[in-house]
Protein backbone atom coordinates (compact mmCIF):
# COMPACT_ATOMS: atom_id res chain seq x y z
CA UNK A 1 0.00 0.00 0.00
CA UNK A 2 1.22 3.49 -0.86
CA UNK A 3 2.41 5.51 2.13
CA UNK A 4 -0.08 8.32 2.66
CA UNK A 5 1.92 10.56 5.02
CA UNK A 6 5.58 10.69 6.04
CA UNK A 7 6.03 12.26 9.48
CA UNK A 8 9.53 13.77 9.76
CA UNK A 9 10.83 14.44 13.28
CA UNK A 10 14.25 16.08 13.79
CA UNK A 11 15.57 15.26 17.26
CA UNK A 12 18.19 16.95 19.42
CA UNK A 13 18.54 16.37 23.18
CA UNK A 14 14.83 15.66 23.53
CA UNK A 15 14.91 13.09 26.33
CA UNK A 16 12.11 14.82 28.26
CA UNK A 17 9.62 15.18 25.42
CA UNK A 18 10.53 12.63 22.74
CA UNK A 19 8.46 9.68 23.97
CA UNK A 20 5.19 11.64 24.11
CA UNK A 21 5.91 13.12 20.70
CA UNK A 22 6.61 9.78 18.98
CA UNK A 23 3.71 8.01 20.71
CA UNK A 24 1.31 10.73 19.53
CA UNK A 25 2.50 10.11 15.96
CA UNK A 26 2.27 6.32 16.17
CA UNK A 27 -1.29 6.53 17.58
CA UNK A 28 -2.54 8.14 14.37
CA UNK A 29 -5.27 6.14 12.62
CA UNK A 30 -4.18 6.61 9.01
CA UNK A 31 -4.21 3.44 6.93
CA UNK A 32 -0.59 3.84 5.90
CA UNK A 33 2.04 6.21 7.29
CA UNK A 34 5.69 6.28 8.32
CA UNK A 35 7.56 8.08 11.09
CA UNK A 36 11.10 9.20 10.24
CA UNK A 37 13.26 10.17 13.21
CA UNK A 38 16.58 11.94 12.64
CA UNK A 39 18.86 12.19 15.67
CA UNK A 40 20.99 15.29 15.19
CA UNK A 41 23.95 14.36 17.38
CA UNK A 42 22.13 14.32 20.73
CA UNK A 43 24.33 13.92 23.82
CA UNK A 44 21.63 13.06 26.36
CA UNK A 45 19.59 9.83 26.58
CA UNK A 46 17.77 10.50 23.28
CA UNK A 47 19.57 7.62 21.50
CA UNK A 48 18.43 5.11 24.14
CA UNK A 49 14.83 6.27 23.84
CA UNK A 50 15.00 5.93 20.06
CA UNK A 51 16.20 2.31 20.39
CA UNK A 52 12.76 1.38 21.73
CA UNK A 53 11.27 2.09 18.31
CA UNK A 54 13.74 0.11 16.19
CA UNK A 55 11.38 -2.86 15.96
CA UNK A 56 8.35 -0.82 14.87
CA UNK A 57 7.81 -1.32 11.11
CA UNK A 58 6.36 2.18 10.79
CA UNK A 59 9.52 3.81 12.13
CA UNK A 60 12.82 4.70 10.46
CA UNK A 61 15.68 6.05 12.60
CA UNK A 62 18.76 7.87 11.34
CA UNK A 63 21.71 9.22 13.31
CA UNK A 64 24.05 12.03 12.26
CA UNK A 65 26.64 14.30 13.84
CA UNK A 66 25.17 17.59 15.01
CA UNK A 67 24.48 19.62 11.85
CA UNK A 68 21.35 21.52 12.82
CA UNK A 69 17.61 21.18 12.36
CA UNK A 70 17.68 22.00 8.62
CA UNK A 71 20.16 19.23 7.83
CA UNK A 72 18.14 16.80 9.97
CA UNK A 73 14.90 17.64 8.17
CA UNK A 74 16.61 17.28 4.80
CA UNK A 75 17.76 13.78 5.77
CA UNK A 76 14.19 12.94 6.74
CA UNK A 77 12.87 14.33 3.45
CA UNK A 78 15.37 12.32 1.43
CA UNK A 79 14.01 9.09 2.96
CA UNK A 80 10.31 10.04 2.82
CA UNK A 81 8.06 8.09 0.47
CA UNK A 82 4.64 9.38 1.50
CA UNK A 83 2.22 11.20 -0.77
CA UNK A 84 2.33 14.02 1.78
CA UNK A 85 4.99 15.11 4.27
CA UNK A 86 4.28 16.40 7.79
CA UNK A 87 6.99 17.98 9.95
CA UNK A 88 6.71 17.44 13.70
CA UNK A 89 9.07 18.94 16.30
CA UNK A 90 10.29 16.54 18.99
CA UNK A 91 8.78 18.62 21.81
CA UNK A 92 5.28 18.80 20.30
CA UNK A 93 2.42 16.30 20.02
CA UNK A 94 -0.42 15.49 17.63
CA UNK A 95 -4.10 15.23 18.50
CA UNK A 96 -5.63 11.78 18.02
CA UNK A 97 -6.89 11.28 14.46
CA UNK A 98 -5.28 14.50 13.29
CA UNK A 99 -3.37 13.14 10.29
CA UNK A 100 -6.28 11.16 8.88
CA UNK A 101 -8.55 14.23 9.03
CA UNK A 102 -5.93 16.36 7.31
CA UNK A 103 -5.07 13.72 4.70
CA UNK A 104 -8.70 13.07 3.78
CA UNK A 105 -9.38 16.82 3.48
CA UNK A 106 -6.27 17.35 1.33
CA UNK A 107 -7.08 14.40 -0.96
CA UNK A 108 -10.73 15.28 -1.38
CA UNK A 109 -9.99 18.92 -2.25
CA UNK A 110 -6.69 18.33 -4.13
CA UNK A 111 -4.71 20.56 -1.78
CA UNK A 112 -0.95 21.07 -2.14
CA UNK A 113 -0.44 22.70 1.26
CA UNK A 114 -2.86 22.16 4.13
CA UNK A 115 -2.41 23.88 7.49
CA UNK A 116 -4.22 23.41 10.80
CA UNK A 117 -4.47 25.24 14.09
CA UNK A 118 -1.74 25.53 16.73
CA UNK A 119 -2.51 25.01 20.39
CA UNK A 120 -0.14 26.20 23.12
CA UNK A 121 -0.49 25.44 26.85
CA UNK A 122 -3.57 27.25 28.20
CA UNK A 123 -4.49 28.78 24.86
CA UNK A 124 -5.54 28.05 21.28
CA UNK A 125 -3.61 29.95 18.66
CA UNK A 126 -4.19 30.49 14.99
CA UNK A 127 -5.35 33.43 12.92
CA UNK A 128 -8.30 33.99 15.23
CA UNK A 129 -9.70 32.34 18.34
CA UNK A 130 -11.22 28.99 19.19
CA UNK A 131 -14.73 30.13 18.28
CA UNK A 132 -13.89 31.69 14.92
CA UNK A 133 -13.60 29.86 11.62
CA UNK A 134 -10.31 30.20 9.77
CA UNK A 135 -11.11 27.45 7.28
CA UNK A 136 -10.64 28.22 3.57
CA UNK A 137 -9.47 26.76 0.25
CA UNK A 138 -7.43 28.96 -2.09
CA UNK A 139 -6.66 27.96 -5.68
CA UNK A 140 -5.99 31.08 -7.76
CA UNK A 141 -2.89 33.24 -7.28
CA UNK A 142 -5.08 36.05 -5.99
CA UNK A 143 -6.74 33.76 -3.43
CA UNK A 144 -3.42 32.28 -2.29
CA UNK A 145 -1.96 35.77 -1.89
CA UNK A 146 -5.03 36.89 0.05
CA UNK A 147 -4.80 33.95 2.50
CA UNK A 148 -1.01 33.85 2.77
CA UNK A 149 -0.84 34.90 6.42
CA UNK A 150 -3.58 32.44 7.44
CA UNK A 151 -1.33 29.40 6.95
CA UNK A 152 1.18 30.67 9.54
CA UNK A 153 4.07 30.83 7.02
CA UNK A 154 6.83 31.19 9.63
CA UNK A 155 6.58 27.51 10.61
CA UNK A 156 6.69 24.23 8.64
CA UNK A 157 4.93 22.38 11.45
CA UNK A 158 1.19 21.71 11.52
CA UNK A 159 1.15 21.39 7.72
CA UNK A 160 0.75 18.71 5.07
CA UNK A 161 3.00 19.30 2.05
CA UNK A 162 2.37 17.41 -1.19
CA UNK A 163 5.73 15.66 -1.57
CA UNK A 164 5.51 15.67 -5.36
CA UNK A 165 5.88 19.48 -5.37
CA UNK A 166 8.94 19.26 -3.08
CA UNK A 167 10.65 16.67 -5.30
CA UNK A 168 9.76 18.33 -8.61
CA UNK A 169 11.14 21.68 -7.51
CA UNK A 170 14.06 20.37 -5.43
CA UNK A 171 12.93 22.27 -2.34
CA UNK A 172 15.15 21.79 0.72
CA UNK A 173 15.85 23.50 4.01
CA UNK A 174 18.77 25.95 3.65
CA UNK A 175 21.60 24.72 5.87
CA UNK A 176 23.38 28.10 5.69
CA UNK A 177 20.54 29.81 7.58
CA UNK A 178 20.69 29.94 11.36
CA UNK A 179 17.24 31.57 11.68
CA UNK A 180 14.09 31.51 9.56
CA UNK A 181 14.78 28.17 7.86
CA UNK A 182 11.11 27.24 8.30
CA UNK A 183 10.02 30.44 6.61
CA UNK A 184 12.46 29.84 3.77
CA UNK A 185 11.05 26.36 3.10
CA UNK A 186 7.43 27.56 3.20
CA UNK A 187 8.20 30.53 0.92
CA UNK A 188 9.93 28.27 -1.62
CA UNK A 189 6.98 25.88 -1.53
CA UNK A 190 4.39 28.65 -1.90
CA UNK A 191 6.06 29.82 -5.11
CA UNK A 192 5.09 26.52 -6.78
CA UNK A 193 1.96 25.52 -4.80
CA UNK A 194 -1.25 25.26 -6.83
CA UNK A 195 -3.59 25.31 -3.84
CA UNK A 196 -3.47 26.01 -0.11
CA UNK A 197 -6.02 25.55 2.66
CA UNK A 198 -6.68 25.61 6.40
CA UNK A 199 -8.77 22.97 8.14
CA UNK A 200 -10.80 23.73 11.28
CA UNK A 201 -11.08 21.57 14.40
CA UNK A 202 -7.61 19.99 14.12
CA UNK A 203 -4.83 20.94 16.53
CA UNK A 204 -1.05 20.76 16.60
CA UNK A 205 0.05 20.93 20.23
CA UNK A 206 3.10 23.06 21.00
CA UNK A 207 4.54 21.85 24.30
CA UNK A 208 7.82 23.70 24.78
CA UNK A 209 7.49 27.33 25.84
CA UNK A 210 10.75 27.29 27.83
CA UNK A 211 12.68 30.51 27.09
CA UNK A 212 15.88 28.42 27.15
CA UNK A 213 14.70 26.02 24.43
CA UNK A 214 16.64 25.83 21.16
CA UNK A 215 14.40 28.31 19.37
CA UNK A 216 14.99 30.87 22.13
CA UNK A 217 18.80 30.67 22.01
CA UNK A 218 21.25 33.19 20.59
CA UNK A 219 21.68 32.73 16.82
CA UNK A 220 25.09 33.12 15.19
CA UNK A 221 25.49 34.45 11.63
CA UNK A 222 22.04 36.01 11.86
CA UNK A 223 22.67 38.70 9.23
CA UNK A 224 23.02 36.09 6.47
CA UNK A 225 19.72 34.52 7.53
CA UNK A 226 17.90 37.86 7.53
CA UNK A 227 19.32 38.69 4.09
CA UNK A 228 18.00 35.40 2.65
CA UNK A 229 14.59 36.02 4.27
CA UNK A 230 14.43 39.44 2.64
CA UNK A 231 15.38 38.03 -0.80
CA UNK A 232 12.74 35.29 -0.55
CA UNK A 233 10.13 37.82 0.57
CA UNK A 234 10.78 39.95 -2.53
CA UNK A 235 10.59 36.89 -4.80
CA UNK A 236 7.32 35.86 -3.21
CA UNK A 237 5.85 39.33 -3.78
CA UNK A 238 6.59 38.97 -7.50
CA UNK A 239 4.61 35.72 -7.66
CA UNK A 240 1.77 36.78 -5.34
CA UNK A 241 1.38 40.58 -5.14
CA UNK A 242 -1.66 40.13 -2.86
CA UNK A 243 0.57 38.61 -0.17
CA UNK A 244 1.69 42.05 0.94
CA UNK A 245 -1.89 43.09 1.72
CA UNK A 246 -2.48 39.85 3.64
CA UNK A 247 0.77 40.07 5.60
CA UNK A 248 0.24 43.64 6.79
CA UNK A 249 -3.13 42.82 8.28
CA UNK A 250 -1.22 41.24 11.16
CA UNK A 251 2.38 42.46 10.95
CA UNK A 252 4.47 45.59 10.64
CA UNK A 253 6.85 46.57 7.82
CA UNK A 254 8.88 43.47 6.92
CA UNK A 255 12.18 45.36 7.16
CA UNK A 256 11.37 46.54 10.68
CA UNK A 257 10.50 42.95 11.56
CA UNK A 258 13.97 41.86 10.40
CA UNK A 259 15.65 44.69 12.32
CA UNK A 260 13.75 43.84 15.50
CA UNK A 261 14.71 40.15 15.11
CA UNK A 262 18.38 41.14 14.91
CA UNK A 263 18.23 43.29 18.06
CA UNK A 264 16.14 40.73 19.94
CA UNK A 265 18.80 38.11 19.21
CA UNK A 266 21.40 40.16 21.09
CA UNK A 267 19.42 39.69 24.30
CA UNK A 268 18.84 35.91 24.23
CA UNK A 269 19.75 34.24 27.52
CA UNK A 270 22.98 32.75 26.10
CA UNK A 271 24.09 35.79 24.10
CA UNK A 272 27.91 36.13 24.18
CA UNK A 273 27.76 39.94 24.27
CA UNK A 274 28.38 42.13 27.32
CA UNK A 275 26.13 45.15 27.96
CA UNK A 276 28.68 47.43 26.34
CA UNK A 277 28.95 45.19 23.28
CA UNK A 278 25.16 45.03 22.91
CA UNK A 279 24.97 48.81 22.86
CA UNK A 280 27.75 48.90 20.27
CA UNK A 281 25.93 46.37 18.05
CA UNK A 282 22.68 48.37 18.29
CA UNK A 283 24.59 51.52 17.27
CA UNK A 284 26.10 49.71 14.30
CA UNK A 285 22.70 48.51 13.10
CA UNK A 286 21.22 51.99 13.40
CA UNK A 287 24.07 53.38 11.26
CA UNK A 288 23.75 50.58 8.72
CA UNK A 289 19.98 50.90 8.28
CA UNK A 290 19.57 54.62 8.90
CA UNK A 291 18.12 55.21 5.41
CA UNK A 292 15.17 52.88 5.78
CA UNK A 293 14.70 53.78 9.47
CA UNK A 294 14.22 57.39 8.33
CA UNK A 295 11.63 56.42 5.70
CA UNK A 296 7.99 57.24 6.28
CA UNK A 297 6.00 54.05 6.89
CA UNK A 298 2.56 53.79 5.32
CA UNK A 299 -0.44 53.30 7.59
CA UNK A 300 -1.08 49.67 6.58
CA UNK A 301 2.52 48.72 7.47
CA UNK A 302 2.38 50.15 10.98
CA UNK A 303 2.67 47.84 14.04
CA UNK A 304 -0.37 45.74 15.00
CA UNK A 305 0.36 44.98 18.67
CA UNK A 306 1.98 46.67 21.67
CA UNK A 307 5.30 44.77 21.47
CA UNK A 308 5.73 45.56 17.79
CA UNK A 309 4.71 49.16 18.39
CA UNK A 310 7.34 49.71 21.07
CA UNK A 311 10.06 48.04 18.98
CA UNK A 312 9.02 50.00 15.90
CA UNK A 313 9.17 53.44 17.52
CA UNK A 314 12.37 52.71 19.41
CA UNK A 315 14.03 51.79 16.12
CA UNK A 316 12.53 54.84 14.41
CA UNK A 317 13.80 57.19 17.13
CA UNK A 318 17.25 55.55 16.98
CA UNK A 319 18.06 55.90 20.69
CA UNK A 320 20.37 52.97 21.57
CA UNK A 321 19.98 53.23 25.36
CA UNK A 322 16.17 53.01 25.14
CA UNK A 323 16.37 50.09 22.70
CA UNK A 324 18.78 48.34 25.05
CA UNK A 325 16.53 48.93 28.09
CA UNK A 326 13.38 47.64 26.35
CA UNK A 327 14.90 44.40 25.08
CA UNK A 328 16.71 43.75 28.38
CA UNK A 329 13.44 44.09 30.27
CA UNK A 330 11.57 41.96 27.73
CA UNK A 331 14.02 39.04 28.10
CA UNK A 332 14.09 39.37 31.89
CA UNK A 333 10.28 39.33 32.09
CA UNK A 334 10.03 36.30 29.80
CA UNK A 335 12.42 34.27 31.96
CA UNK A 336 10.79 35.41 35.21
CA UNK A 337 7.32 34.45 33.98
CA UNK A 338 8.49 31.00 32.89
CA UNK A 339 10.19 30.45 36.27
CA UNK A 340 7.04 31.43 38.18
CA UNK A 341 4.81 29.24 36.00
CA UNK A 342 7.18 26.31 36.39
Amino acid sequence: MEIQVSVVIPVYNAENTLKNCVESALKQDLESFEVILVNDGSNDSTSKILEQYNVNPKVMIFHQVNMGVSAARNVGLSHASGEYVFFLDSDDILDDGMLSKMYQFAKKNKIDLLSCWHKEPDTTQYGGNENSSASFIAITKEEIGHHFIDIFPRSVCAKLFLRKRIVENKIVFPTTMSLGEDMSFVYQYLMVARSIAVIDGVYYNIQNVNPESLSKRYVTNIENSLLIQNQLWNQLLEVYPKIEESYYKQHMDFRFYLASVYVNNLFKFDSPYSSKEKLYQINQQIKKYRLFLDEKVSKEKMPKNINEMIAFYLLKFKIPVLIYSFYSFKEWWKRRRFKNEG
